[in-house]
């Protein structure tokens, strides 16, 4: 009788103890700061992991394989990591969509608030362009909602110490990567953006970021446009190669520094300065390029085509068989040093 307790006693704990460490084990699985998340659920599990984040954030890891997604995938709250596998894991935007594969920040027209510590790495898109109708989310652009987003690769809206790092990016109805609605303080390093119908990259009231190590090529317009308030930031060791029409396309820019900045192939200009329509308070101001090499233009490797855009400066740069070199309106807009022409 007391071996038999015994063995009871014993079989109980052993059961009890079970228990617990399975209870324990869903419970860690179900409130983890990290979650895995398959491509068998497509963008709709990726979505749902990160609602399941808590204020503190998390990480979110998505294995090999194509994820469909059908609508955006929304980061709205700080501290939440979104990490692939590397090429191998692909997001793909399901035909028909007309909306951005992922948004980072608010939705809303404008943003009612800001949004910061998130990291999106290691992945592919592919924004499935052929197959969507509009280039606005849902509709004719800019009529109101959610028209106001384009149907890029990422969104990245009103967002201060944000990383996207080895990203590649293609087929995008709209553009690759698109910054707006007031970033700051972003780093953009190791994307490749390719075949995407309008920029590879495209940044608006965008300050203080840092652009390192990108490959921008194939994209129906310019590899990097620059439109609204792009001011004080970094774009160092950059590879623009066989864009439809410039490498970089500039407006409404201040202060900003170009290093090692390479562009091959442009369909039209290397580098586009000018301001936006008649107004001069929108002119590219006080620039600096150093070692920008721009070889293979159809048009000019670097043009300046407003009065208004002045101080620039280009240093030990490089201009081979283009169709021309510095194109300016009036000449005197750029300082020149240490400049070959080929």
């Amino acid at each position: 009788m007391r071996r038999l307790t015994r063995n009871l006693l014993l079989g109980l704990t052993t059961f009890l103890a079970v228990a617990v460490a399975i209870g324990f084990y869903i419970h860690e699985k179900e409130h983890s700061h990290t979650q895995a998340v398959s491509p068998s659920g497509g963008g709709v599990a990726i979505q749902r992991a990160i609602e399941k984040l808590g204020p503190e954030g998390g990480e979110i890891l998505l294995t090999s394989g194509t994820y469909e997604c059908a609508t955006p995938i929304v980061i709205r709250s700080n501290y939440i990591t979104l990490r692939g596998a590397g090429n191998a894991t692909i997001l793909r935007l399901k035909a028909g969509a007309n909306c951005p594969v992922i948004i980072i920040g608010d939705e809303a027209p404008t943003p009612r608030r800001e949004v910061s510590g998130i990291q999106l790495a290691d992945l592919a898109i592919d924004g499935n362009r052929l197959k969507q109708d509009v280039e606005c989310w849902d509709g004719s652009c800019d009529t109101g909602e959610k028209t106001v987003i384009r149907s890029c690769g990422v969104v990245v809206r009103k967002a201060v110490d944000v990383s996207l790092e080895r990203l590649n990016i293609h087929g995008c109805r709209s553009a690759g990567v698109v910054t707006e609605k007031g970033c700051r303080r972003l780093t953009v390093r190791e994307l490749s953006a390719s075949d995407n119908h309008f920029d590879g990259l495209a940044c608006y009231e965008t300050e203080e970021s840092l652009f390192e190590g990108l490959h921008l090529h194939r994209n129906n317009c310019a590899g990097i446009s620059t439109d609204i308030k792009f001011n004080r930031n970094l774009v160092s060791n950059v590879m623009l190669s066989n864009n439809g029409k410039q490498g970089i396309f500039m407006r409404d820019s201040r202060s900003n520094v170009f290093l090692g900045v390479v562009i091959v192939g442009s369909g039209e200009q290397g580098v586009f300065i000018a301001q936006s329509d008649a107004d001069p308070k929108t002119a590219v101001v006080g620039n600096s390029f150093t070692a920008l090499t721009v070889s293979g233009c159809k048009g000019p490797a670097v043009r300046v085509n407003d009065k208004s855009c002045t101080n620039n400066v280009m240093t030990g740069c490089q201009f081979i068989d283009n169709a021309d070199g510095l194109s300016e309106v009036t000449s005197g807009l750029v300082s020149m040093q240490s400049a070959l022409t080929e």
